[in-house]
């Protein structure tokens, strides 16, 4: 509770009591947007051609930016006080890159330059908000799994491995003259003891946030070493690479390029080439299914928010052409899954391959809603006796999307063509 009203002329003010902040789009939303539960299987298949990349590995930096922030905070008694220390170098690190004008492509930019701007700017502690959710949003949410799979830090601790440690070394040393190396850990350590920021107004040779900035930065031997653990010709991550990038520079929907480019080689790689073909099915399925769930949400929102399950055929216009596609679909893709380790999808495309009519709009409203339920996620719809409810207002699409789900080539592409991948 306030103790006394907030004056008039405080809303917006950032050196008084309320100020509104910029929407951040890293921070994501908190509904799920696979309301029939083909994602699990998708990411099993990812997991297995990309392994080590997620959605967010976008950087090489990063790899760079992690192994040092390891490094400064070795010395902590445990795993917990480590990641916390970690949490303390990342702002820390993004300050400095805002502070030189270096922000673009840091997660958390807006956070650290609002902070920057605050009365408060050498503070690391709470005050400084770099983003919310920020050890899982931040660079260990993004890329642990990464370097775990590169084995530059031991799987489940906060503890690089030998060559995550010579990895730091060299960040540190392209950052700072060797000579000042030990000044700039040095006083990146006292920042994060003292949770404020030590570097700015440091004295000493080779500490400053320029060089601060710097870790991060790639030469030609780092360059290297990200490029032979990140694609490796020994791994499916590196082969799958490999094979696809010529075809997927230019492609807007790099993912879907990259799944048919392995499918169409399965003379180069049979292995990757039927994990492809998995998971073209399950996109075939989940396209359809997804169109026809979202058409049935348009049909009840364009009632009144509800409609009888066997009025949607006569209110939506399309809904034979519908049936039929997804029908087509879901057979194709049981054929296709009957040999994959994916029993669940297998069992939805199953289902929904047989089922007509009124019986699969009802089947489509109770699948989708034992997923959310499940994942304890909001739903899209309910439904109530015969009568399906919309419970958030869908954008209608008028045709299926041609993929739904992200298998990571995006990230391949990105990373490979940083670290000058042929």
């Amino acid at each position: 509770m306030a103790a006394s009203r907030l004056p008039a002329d405080a809303i917006g003010d950032p050196r008084r009591a309320v100020a509104w902040s910029a929407y951040d789009p890293t921070e994501g939303r908190m509904d799920s947007d696979d309301p029939l539960g083909f994602a699990a299987g998708a990411l099993r298949i990812a997991d297995r051609i990309l392994p080590g990349l997620t959605v967010r590995t976008l950087d090489l930096r990063y790899y760079l930016m992690v192994s040092v922030g390891l490094l400064a905070v070795e010395q902590a008694e445990s795993d917990r006080e480590r990641r916390r220390q970690f949490l303390v170098w990342e702002k820390l690190w993004a300050l400095g890159r805002v502070a030189t004008g270096q922000g673009r492509g840091v997660l958390g930019v807006n956070g650290a330059a609002r902070h920057l701007a605050s009365a408060h700017r050498l503070r690391l502690d709470g005050r400084f908000v770099l983003l919310q959710r920020q050890p899982f949003l931040g660079a260990l949410g993004s890329y642990t799994t990464s370097l775990e799979a590169l084995a530059l830090k031991a799987k489940g601790s906060m503890s690089l491995t030998e060559s995550g440690r010579e990895l730091a070394v060299a960040a540190l040393k392209e950052a700072s003259s060797s000579s000042s190396r030990r000044n700039l850990l040095e006083a990146i350590r006292v920042s994060i003891r003292d949770e404020k920021d030590r570097v700015a107004d440091n004295g000493k040779y080779g500490v400053s946030h320029d060089r601060l900035a710097s870790v991060g930065r790639l030469n030609a031997s780092t360059t290297e070493t990200l490029r032979d653990c990140l694609f490796s010709r020994t791994t499916s991550r590196g082969r799958a690479t490999r094979f696809v990038l010529p075809a997927i520079r230019e492609a807007a929907l790099a993912d879907l390029v990259a799944l048919e480019t392995l499918v169409g080689n399965r003379h180069r790689d049979e292995g990757l080439a039927a994990l492809a073909r998995h998971a073209l099915a399950i996109e075939d399925v989940t396209c359809v299914a997804n169109f026809a769930l979202e058409r049935i949400l348009g049909a009840a929102v364009a009632s009144g928010y509800a409609i009888s399950v066997d009025q949607v055929p006569s209110v939506e216009p399309r809904w034979g052409e519908i049936e039929q596609l997804l029908n087509a679909s879901a057979t194709r893709a049981a054929t296709a899954l009957a040999d994959a380790d994916l029993p669940n999808e297998l069992a939805t495309a199953g289902t929904l391959a047989e089922l007509r009519g009124t019986t699969l709009v009802t089947e489509l409203i109770k699948h989708h809603e034992r997923v959310m339920n499940g994942r304890s996620a909001r739903r899209w719809a309910l439904l109530e006796g015969d009568r399906v409810h919309a419970l958030r207002i869908p954008v209608v699409p008028s045709e299926p999307e041609p993929i739904r789900h992200a298998y990571r080539f995006g990230s391949a592409r990105v990373l490979a063509m940083q670290a000058g991948l042929k």
